[in-house]
Parts: structure tokens; sequence; C-alpha cells
């Protein structure tokens, strides 16, 4: 049952972003990034240096993950094949299958999904590379919420397609002081958008790993 009503908001959501971002504009990934290559076991998340400045450390224990979820975006100015100065980034999205393990700060069973939005205007980006910083906000099935200052990557492999990894602190809410490792999966190859003005201004995909976690210990 429980499985059955977060397909349920997904679809629901994935409709709303599909509403929001034309179709015709937009193009759904075609198959979720399996994330087997380099992932950590559940409740330890891949290793890196300092949890404390926005970076899972290696020895960190899940607060919350969630396996699924799908989100769209606008591009403004859109995207183009190279990289464009102060693109204002805004978007919305909903992760699923969320579940809080063992050593979790906050445990909770019936927390499920998360919807969220979230927007920046510091970012340089291109179809296929760039960074920038957006600032999250999540809202829990139990309307809790979470705001996060994340640090946005842009990534294209060759034969794959493109995403979009948004990793850094939460600054204020549920989860505070955990840090959001997020994956989104864009498009499964260059747009014909990027090639001609006004670019890509529209994109959305699915989300195959998102995990907020703390520094390990007590």
């Amino acid at each position: 049952m429980a499985a059955a009503v977060t397909r349920g908001v997904s679809m629901a959501l994935l409709g709303i972003v599909r509403r929001a971002f034309p179709a015709r504009t937009a193009t759904l990934a075609a198959v979720a990034l399996l994330t087997t290559s380099g992932a950590a076991a559940p409740g330890a998340p891949a290793a890196a240096t300092d949890a404390g400045h926005g970076v899972i450390a290696a020895a960190s224990v899940a607060d919350v993950q969630c396996a699924a979820g799908a989100h769209g975006e606008r591009f403004d100015p859109g995207l183009r094949l190279t990289s464009t100065s102060n693109v204002l980034l805004t978007g919305t999205g909903i992760i699923t299958q969320c579940s809080t393990p063992p050593g979790s700060h906050a445990p909770d069973p019936l927390l499920t999904y998360a919807t969220f939005t979230f927007a920046s205007s510091t970012n340089t980006i291109s179809c296929g590379a760039g960074s920038g910083t957006a600032r999250f906000s999540f809202r829990w099935n139990d309307s809790g919420t979470s705001d996060a200052t994340l640090t946005v990557t842009v990534n294209t492999t060759p034969g794959v397609g493109s995403t979009f990894v948004a990793q850094g602190p939460v600054t204020s809410g549920r989860f505070a002081g955990s840090v959001v490792v997020a994956t989104f999966t864009l498009f499964t190859g260059t747009p014909q958008q990027c090639a001609n003005p006004p670019g890509l201004q529209y994109t959305s995909g699915t989300m195959p790993n998102s995990t907020f976690a703390h520094p390990g210990g007590p």
C-alpha cells in the first residue's frame, strides 16, 4: 500500500513538472543512472573529506535515503553548447522511496517522500558542463521542512547523457547539519535546442539517489 501511494504521488508531481515545463522543450531521461559504480553501502555514503563544509565524509551515517524521484527545471537564458554566465535556474521535483536507516538523527518509519523547489542565479553552465549554487527547500510528507544550500555540478558522459549532482549542507529545519547529495538525470543526449537560439530552456528527468547524512559517531 505504501509503495502504491508513493508511486501515485510521484506520478502526480511528475505531471505537474511536465505541465510547468512544456514537453516540446523538455526531454525526459530514458533510463535512470545506476549508482552501483563507486556507490557506498546503505548508511555509508560515498567517501569525501569534510562534512562540515557540505561534503559527506567517509564515516558519515545516513539520516534519510531516497531511491527514486523526478524533477523539472527552467534555464534563463537557455543553455548553449558553450558556457553562459548568470543563468537563472529554477525547478521543482519530488524524492520518493525514502527511509530513515539505523543511526538516523531523526528516525521516522512514516517518512516516505518530499517535494522540493530550488532556485539560483549564480550559475555558469552549458548543456554539458558547469556549476553554481542553488537554494533548495524540501517539504516532507509529514509537513516537516528542510532548507539547504547546494553546489550544483553539471556533467556529461558520452553515450550516457547529462546529469547534475547537487551537494551541500542542510542549513535549517529537519536534518539541519546533515549534508545532502542528490543525483539528477537531465537528458540522454545533447538536445537540438543547445545548438540554436534561444538554447535549451527546459529539461526534466529522474532522480535515482538522494541522501541526507551526518558525520559518524554519537
